[in-house]
């Protein structure tokens, strides 16, 4: 059970950090929305662990630098 967590957190992360890529340039609002969403997660500590892990902030870092 804890591992189909995890698998469902990694891919509501993967999707939020999706919208706030170029990829994304249609729905100004997802962004916002995913904007504000990984804010509030980064309050808790489960999420917060997966945030920074390294594949996320290659993501992230990818998103920002519109790679």
């Amino acid at each position: 059970m804890s591992d189909v967590l995890n698998q469902k957190r990694q891919e509501v992360i993967t999707t939020l950090i999706e919208n706030l890529s170029i990829k994304n340039k249609d729905d100004f609002e997802a962004c916002l929305n995913a904007h504000m969403i990984l804010i509030e997660l980064t309050e808790n500590e489960t999420t917060f662990g997966k945030l920074i892990q390294r594949e996320n902030v290659v993501k992230l870092m990818e998103a920002a630098c519109d790679l």
